[in-house]
């Protein structure tokens, strides 16, 4: 099961990295909005200042963080350079967050963590898919029947007194080949 599932998100990376790019962003607004942030807009795709949706987080019902993302669909990890980009563009009641289908340069990890500065958070390819997978979007979650005993339904069951009435048993249903006996 593991192996299929990660077989899975690793075809549902490749697929990100052959979306239209405006595609990806209308999809990572769904994901926004799937794992809890409010009032997404996907801004509009040319002369958006490298901002690709703005959204609230609500933290707990008191916090409202508003957050500008960028969504980069790159093969090769995303660099310091975005992190200031993104942090340049935003306002002064604004986080940052970037989301991508490579990874960071440690640089990009090190520049969006640098104190003194408004954090960026990054979320990269391998926690996308995870993500996108945990709220069931490009990815269908099948359920496996699992038994347990239910030993209590067994009750006045003993398999040493034979069963009561007349020993007759009728057939609910005819089966092939069979008949009411």
């Amino acid at each position: 099961v593991q192996r299929q599932n990660e077989a899975v998100l690793t075809e549902l990376l490749k697929v990100l990295h052959a979306t239209h790019p405006r595609e990806l962003e209308l999809l990572v607004g769904r994901l926004l909005e799937a794992i809890g942030f409010e009032d997404v807009v996907v801004t509009r795709y040319v002369g958006d200042y490298g901002i690709d949706a703005e959204a609230p987080l609500t933290v707990g019902g008191v916090p409202r963080v508003k957050t500008a993302i960028q969504v980069k669909r790159v093969v090769e990890n995303v660099g310091a350079r975005v992190v200031r980009e993104l942090r340049g563009s935003l306002t002064s009641d604004q986080q940052g967050l970037i989301i991508t289908t490579a990874g960071f340069t440690k640089d990009a990890v090190e520049e969006a963590t640098a104190g003194s500065k408004v954090p960026i958070s990054l979320i990269g390819g391998e926690r996308l898919v995870e993500l996108l997978a945990a709220n069931e979007i490009g990815v269908r979650r099948n359920l496996l029947p699992v038994y347990s005993l239910s030993l209590g339904d067994l009750e006045g069951v003993d398999a040493d007194r034979p069963p009561q009435g007349d020993g007759k048993s009728v057939v609910l249903w005819p089966l092939p080949g069979g008949q009411a006996r």
